[in-house]
Protein backbone atom coordinates (compact mmCIF):
# COMPACT_ATOMS: atom_id res chain seq x y z
CA UNK A 1 0.00 0.00 0.00
CA UNK A 2 2.86 2.82 0.65
CA UNK A 3 4.66 1.31 -1.90
CA UNK A 4 1.42 2.04 -3.88
CA UNK A 5 1.89 6.08 -2.95
CA UNK A 6 5.50 5.72 -3.35
CA UNK A 7 5.06 4.65 -6.71
CA UNK A 8 3.07 7.30 -8.06
CA UNK A 9 4.53 10.55 -7.18
CA UNK A 10 1.81 12.41 -8.65
CA UNK A 11 -1.47 10.97 -6.39
CA UNK A 12 -3.21 13.62 -4.91
CA UNK A 13 -5.93 11.63 -3.24
CA UNK A 14 -5.42 8.02 -1.42
CA UNK A 15 -8.38 6.40 0.28
CA UNK A 16 -7.16 2.73 0.89
CA UNK A 17 -9.25 0.01 2.30
CA UNK A 18 -7.65 -0.05 5.79
CA UNK A 19 -10.27 -1.30 8.47
CA UNK A 20 -8.66 -5.10 8.06
CA UNK A 21 -4.76 -3.80 8.51
CA UNK A 22 -2.59 -4.83 11.57
CA UNK A 23 -0.87 -2.83 13.84
CA UNK A 24 1.87 -4.07 12.36
CA UNK A 25 0.58 -3.19 8.63
CA UNK A 26 0.39 0.59 9.94
CA UNK A 27 3.62 0.57 10.63
CA UNK A 28 4.91 -0.51 7.64
CA UNK A 29 3.07 1.93 5.86
CA UNK A 30 4.29 4.72 7.77
CA UNK A 31 7.78 3.33 7.44
CA UNK A 32 8.07 2.86 3.98
CA UNK A 33 5.85 6.55 3.56
CA UNK A 34 8.16 8.67 5.18
CA UNK A 35 11.37 8.57 3.52
CA UNK A 36 9.34 9.54 0.44
CA UNK A 37 6.76 12.09 1.67
CA UNK A 38 8.80 15.10 0.94
CA UNK A 39 8.12 14.13 -2.45
CA UNK A 40 4.79 13.49 -2.84
CA UNK A 41 1.83 15.36 -4.03
CA UNK A 42 -0.61 13.93 -2.04
CA UNK A 43 -3.71 16.56 -0.90
CA UNK A 44 -5.85 14.19 0.86
CA UNK A 45 -6.18 11.30 2.73
CA UNK A 46 -8.73 9.22 3.63
CA UNK A 47 -7.90 6.76 7.25
CA UNK A 48 -12.15 6.04 8.24
CA UNK A 49 -12.93 2.88 9.77
CA UNK A 50 -9.11 2.13 10.68
CA UNK A 51 -7.58 0.75 13.74
CA UNK A 52 -4.55 3.54 14.74
CA UNK A 53 -4.33 1.91 18.18
CA UNK A 54 -0.56 1.64 18.57
CA UNK A 55 0.53 2.84 15.42
CA UNK A 56 -1.37 6.77 15.21
CA UNK A 57 1.56 8.54 16.16
CA UNK A 58 3.90 6.93 13.71
CA UNK A 59 1.81 7.52 10.61
CA UNK A 60 0.88 11.36 11.72
CA UNK A 61 5.14 11.69 12.33
CA UNK A 62 5.01 10.21 8.26
CA UNK A 63 1.86 12.27 7.21
CA UNK A 64 2.82 15.52 8.76
CA UNK A 65 5.71 15.37 6.12
CA UNK A 66 4.00 15.63 3.18
CA UNK A 67 4.63 19.37 2.09
CA UNK A 68 0.77 19.25 0.18
CA UNK A 69 -1.86 17.55 2.79
CA UNK A 70 -4.59 19.54 2.99
CA UNK A 71 -7.41 17.14 4.35
CA UNK A 72 -7.44 14.53 6.67
CA UNK A 73 -10.57 12.19 7.41
CA UNK A 74 -10.33 10.23 10.64
CA UNK A 75 -13.98 9.84 11.13
CA UNK A 76 -15.99 6.26 11.67
CA UNK A 77 -13.25 4.84 14.25
CA UNK A 78 -13.94 3.97 17.92
CA UNK A 79 -9.90 4.00 18.81
CA UNK A 80 -9.25 6.18 22.06
CA UNK A 81 -8.66 9.71 22.28
CA UNK A 82 -4.92 9.49 23.05
CA UNK A 83 -4.85 7.41 19.57
CA UNK A 84 -6.08 10.68 17.96
CA UNK A 85 -4.31 12.92 20.22
CA UNK A 86 -1.05 11.28 18.80
CA UNK A 87 -1.97 11.47 15.45
CA UNK A 88 -1.93 15.10 15.02
CA UNK A 89 0.81 16.17 17.29
CA UNK A 90 3.22 15.85 14.55
CA UNK A 91 1.40 18.61 12.69
CA UNK A 92 1.61 21.05 15.80
CA UNK A 93 5.50 20.20 16.00
CA UNK A 94 6.16 20.40 12.31
CA UNK A 95 6.74 23.79 10.58
CA UNK A 96 4.96 24.79 6.98
CA UNK A 97 2.38 22.02 7.59
CA UNK A 98 -0.23 22.88 4.41
CA UNK A 99 -3.02 21.20 6.37
CA UNK A 100 -6.41 22.82 6.22
CA UNK A 101 -8.98 20.68 6.74
CA UNK A 102 -9.41 17.98 9.53
CA UNK A 103 -12.60 15.58 9.96
CA UNK A 104 -13.00 12.91 12.53
CA UNK A 105 -16.95 12.62 12.83
CA UNK A 106 -18.27 9.49 14.58
CA UNK A 107 -15.25 8.52 16.04
CA UNK A 108 -13.34 8.28 19.93
CA UNK A 109 -11.94 11.55 19.35
CA UNK A 110 -11.87 13.44 22.66
CA UNK A 111 -11.14 15.84 24.80
CA UNK A 112 -7.12 15.41 24.73
CA UNK A 113 -7.38 15.53 20.60
CA UNK A 114 -9.53 18.83 20.91
CA UNK A 115 -6.18 20.18 22.96
CA UNK A 116 -4.05 19.26 20.24
CA UNK A 117 -5.91 20.57 17.75
CA UNK A 118 -6.62 23.50 19.69
CA UNK A 119 -3.00 24.11 19.76
CA UNK A 120 -2.44 23.22 15.91
CA UNK A 121 -5.18 26.29 15.13
CA UNK A 122 -3.50 28.64 16.97
CA UNK A 123 -0.22 27.88 15.02
CA UNK A 124 -1.76 27.36 11.53
CA UNK A 125 -5.05 28.09 9.38
CA UNK A 126 -7.37 25.87 9.48
CA UNK A 127 -10.38 26.27 7.76
CA UNK A 128 -12.58 23.41 8.40
CA UNK A 129 -13.18 20.73 11.13
CA UNK A 130 -15.46 18.16 12.39
CA UNK A 131 -15.71 16.47 15.86
CA UNK A 132 -19.32 16.27 15.51
CA UNK A 133 -20.87 12.63 17.44
CA UNK A 134 -17.23 12.43 19.32
CA UNK A 135 -16.53 12.21 22.42
CA UNK A 136 -15.71 16.00 23.05
CA UNK A 137 -16.85 17.24 25.86
CA UNK A 138 -17.12 20.98 26.99
CA UNK A 139 -14.00 20.96 28.05
CA UNK A 140 -12.51 20.17 24.87
CA UNK A 141 -15.06 22.37 23.20
CA UNK A 142 -13.73 25.42 25.73
CA UNK A 143 -10.09 24.33 24.18
CA UNK A 144 -11.25 24.85 20.84
CA UNK A 145 -13.02 28.17 21.46
CA UNK A 146 -9.86 29.78 23.51
CA UNK A 147 -7.63 28.71 20.35
CA UNK A 148 -9.74 30.94 17.72
CA UNK A 149 -9.17 34.17 20.32
CA UNK A 150 -5.31 33.89 19.74
CA UNK A 151 -3.84 35.41 16.63
CA UNK A 152 -5.78 35.45 13.19
CA UNK A 153 -9.10 32.44 12.34
CA UNK A 154 -9.10 31.68 9.40
CA UNK A 155 -12.00 28.79 9.87
CA UNK A 156 -14.68 28.58 7.40
CA UNK A 157 -16.16 25.10 8.62
CA UNK A 158 -16.94 24.29 11.64
CA UNK A 159 -19.15 21.13 12.09
CA UNK A 160 -19.54 20.42 16.02
CA UNK A 161 -23.07 18.49 16.42
CA UNK A 162 -23.92 16.27 18.84
CA UNK A 163 -21.56 17.32 21.51
CA UNK A 164 -21.13 19.21 24.46
CA UNK A 165 -23.71 21.13 26.21
CA UNK A 166 -24.40 24.72 26.37
CA UNK A 167 -21.61 25.86 27.75
CA UNK A 168 -19.29 24.29 25.71
CA UNK A 169 -20.65 25.74 22.20
CA UNK A 170 -20.95 28.66 24.29
CA UNK A 171 -17.30 29.35 24.56
CA UNK A 172 -16.54 27.89 21.00
CA UNK A 173 -19.15 30.43 19.43
CA UNK A 174 -17.48 33.44 21.41
CA UNK A 175 -14.18 31.67 19.86
CA UNK A 176 -15.66 31.75 16.40
CA UNK A 177 -16.46 35.68 16.71
CA UNK A 178 -13.26 35.87 15.66
CA UNK A 179 -13.16 33.91 12.56
CA UNK A 180 -14.43 36.62 9.57
CA UNK A 181 -14.44 33.99 6.68
CA UNK A 182 -16.81 31.79 8.64
CA UNK A 183 -19.50 30.58 6.26
CA UNK A 184 -20.97 27.15 8.10
CA UNK A 185 -21.64 26.26 11.56
CA UNK A 186 -23.45 23.24 12.92
CA UNK A 187 -24.58 22.32 16.48
CA UNK A 188 -27.43 20.87 16.18
CA UNK A 189 -29.06 18.48 18.39
CA UNK A 190 -26.97 20.02 21.05
CA UNK A 191 -30.04 22.35 23.37
CA UNK A 192 -28.57 25.89 24.05
CA UNK A 193 -30.15 28.41 26.45
CA UNK A 194 -32.20 31.33 25.49
CA UNK A 195 -29.11 33.62 26.55
CA UNK A 196 -26.68 32.11 23.99
CA UNK A 197 -29.19 31.85 20.88
CA UNK A 198 -29.47 35.86 21.70
CA UNK A 199 -25.49 35.86 21.43
CA UNK A 200 -25.10 34.25 18.42
CA UNK A 201 -28.00 36.07 16.88
CA UNK A 202 -26.34 38.95 17.78
CA UNK A 203 -23.02 38.59 15.51
CA UNK A 204 -25.47 36.82 12.76
CA UNK A 205 -27.19 40.04 12.03
CA UNK A 206 -23.73 42.35 13.03
CA UNK A 207 -21.88 41.68 9.38
CA UNK A 208 -18.82 42.60 10.30
CA UNK A 209 -18.47 40.11 12.38
CA UNK A 210 -19.43 36.99 10.08
CA UNK A 211 -19.54 38.71 6.52
CA UNK A 212 -19.15 35.47 4.37
CA UNK A 213 -22.05 33.65 6.51
CA UNK A 214 -24.42 30.87 5.05
CA UNK A 215 -25.60 28.28 7.84
CA UNK A 216 -25.68 28.52 11.74
CA UNK A 217 -27.45 25.59 12.31
CA UNK A 218 -28.43 25.43 16.75
CA UNK A 219 -31.05 23.27 18.62
CA UNK A 220 -33.43 25.74 20.60
CA UNK A 221 -35.99 24.16 22.82
CA UNK A 222 -37.35 21.08 20.61
CA UNK A 223 -36.14 22.15 17.29
CA UNK A 224 -33.03 22.70 15.26
CA UNK A 225 -32.95 25.89 13.64
CA UNK A 226 -30.64 27.93 10.94
CA UNK A 227 -29.56 31.20 12.48
CA UNK A 228 -28.89 32.84 9.24
CA UNK A 229 -32.47 32.91 8.19
CA UNK A 230 -34.54 32.00 11.22
CA UNK A 231 -34.55 34.43 14.25
CA UNK A 232 -35.30 31.13 17.09
CA UNK A 233 -36.95 33.85 19.62
CA UNK A 234 -39.12 35.35 17.99
CA UNK A 235 -40.67 32.47 16.57
CA UNK A 236 -41.07 30.64 20.07
CA UNK A 237 -42.89 34.36 20.94
CA UNK A 238 -45.26 34.11 17.97
CA UNK A 239 -46.21 30.10 19.87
Amino acid sequence: MAEMVVALPNLEEFQPDLRDISKDGLEEFSRVLAPKASTLKLKSIVLEHTNLEGAAEDLGKALAMLPTLVQVRLGHNSVADVAYAGFLRPFVSREGSSLKKIYARDSGFGDGAAEVLAELMQKQGLESISVSSTDVTDEGLSALGRALKVGECSLKEVFAAEVGTDTGVTALLMGLARCPDLERAFFYRTPLKEKTIEMAMKNVKNRDVWPKLKQLIVKYRDKNYDLKSEDPLATASLE
